[in-house]
């Protein structure tokens, strides 16, 4: 796989799945770049199986709306993509999880609170959390700092019975990548995901070597980062062909049940 890699040929020897991309919709993006049919090329060449992704709408502006773009998205690339229910603290989430769930092909919850301006523990999120608990859907949730890998934390503490994907962290700052590690190997139902646009050269090597490869899951942040560049550090890290394999997509496979 690493000789497909340097010679530019998509990845086939190994089930790969991107946990962590984003969708705006060609209606919402000027530039016209990140629908899905750019997605699915992009996977295409890569050598990637499958991908689950969150509206960028979401987040920015109506909860709904997004959530009914990466319906779409999912419609149409049956079995290539799938879906996380973004859900709005400030409103009706266990409806909203229900009717996403009720589409088909939504495998989660993502939990995005910088455009919210509120805690990701908040009791706000109650509703939504409780209801992913009661029927074990997982949550990937965005964090930077070690303060919201804490509140992370928190929320897989609170509910047992769902599994918490803390985004970003594991490669960030130095105290929240601490953090990050702790949470991991501390709590059965801690992950952590591999999206970053920066870090430093043996990253990957320094994650795998502190906390193990089997609660880590490849997810490049497309179309927020070049999903290329993710790709490349896990592909060429110096590990295991094993490790690399439970990251890429055997991990996912079992958390989603794929």
């Amino acid at each position: 796989m690493i000789e497909n890699v340097l010679n530019g040929r998509a990845v086939r020897d190994i089930f790969i799945f991107d946990c962590h991309e984003h969708i705006c919709g060609s209606d919402f993006d000027e530039t016209k770049s990140d629908n899905a049919e750019r997605i699915v090329k992009t996977l295409d060449m890569l050598g990637v199986n499958s991908a689950c992704l969150s509206s960028k709408v979401s987040f920015y502006s109506d909860y709904k709306t997004g959530n009914d773009i990466t319906a779409q998205a999912v419609r149409d690339h049956s079995g290539r993509l799938y879906g996380y229910s973004v859900i709005n603290p400030y409103y009706n989430q266990e409806a909203e999880i229900k009717r996403c769930m009720a589409m088909g092909g939504f495998l989660g919850l993502k939990i995005h609170v910088m455009f919210q301006n509120i805690a990701i523990d908040s009791e706000l999120f109650d509703e939504g959390y409780s209801y992913a608990d009661k029927i074990g859907l997982p949550i990937l949730i965005h964090t930077w700092t070690k303060g919201e890998v804490l509140q992370a934390v928190n929320v897989a503490k609170n509910y047992k019975n769902t599994k918490v994907i803390i985004a970003h962290s594991a490669f960030t700052d130095d105290e929240a990548r601490i953090e990050t590690v702790n949470a991991v190997k501390t709590y059965d139902n801690v992950y952590a995901d591999t999206t970053v646009s920066t870090s430093y050269d043996g990253s990957v090597e320094w994650v795998v070597n502190k906390m193990g490869s089997d609660k880590l899951l490849y997810g490049s942040d497309m179309n927020f980062f070049d999903s290329r560049q993710v790709f490349g550090r896990i592909m060429l890290a110096k590990i295991h062909d094993s490790d690399r394999e439970k990251i890429f997509g055997l991990n996912a496979k079992q958390l989603f049940n794929l």
